[in-house]
């Protein structure tokens, strides 16, 4: 079962690789390639995100939960995906106040902090909500002991 878990989490991070960070895998396809290019990179987004998905909700059934394990799924991608972006404009933020990034314009980045925040904590009271209904089933399931 243990490796079962590995592997649901190795899966996970290739997955995410493919869908959020192609091009330090694959650099040789950047630049202007046509029409091709953009196909194969569209394909490697969609199969990434689905992998990701599908990849975290094997982790999921493997640790146990059993209802709602999609709706479990997609509220622990948007609280992580949310925590990412938070932490990518946190980082961009300090380079820029260190003269790093060049011209510097941070108010994306701080735009972004109190949305993805927002967005991370609605999907945590979700997935626990989630949680939360999923073991109210499971206790209801059991029969009472006397």
């Amino acid at each position: 079962m243990k490796a079962r878990r590995v592997l649901a989490v190795v899966c996970i991070i290739v997955s995410a690789v493919l869908a959020f960070n192609w091009l330090s895998v694959f650099p040789q396809l950047e630049g202007d390639g046509g029409l091709l290019r953009e196909a194969v990179l569209d394909v490697m987004w969609v199969a990434g995100v689905a992998g990701v998905f599908f990849s975290v909700r094997w982790y999921m059934k493997l640790r146990g939960r059993t209802r709602k394990v999609s709706l479990q799924a997609l509220a622990t991608i948007l609280f992580w995906y949310s925590l990412g972006v938070i932490l990518s404009a946190l980082t961009y933020i300090v380079m820029g106040i260190l003269g790093e990034v060049e011209p510097f314009v941070p108010h994306g980045a701080v735009a972004g902090i109190p949305i993805f925040g927002l967005i991370a904590l609605l999907s945590w009271i979700w997935r626990q909500r989630l949680r939360a209904a999923e073991k109210a089933v499971q206790a209801s399931a059991q029969p009472d002991e006397v």
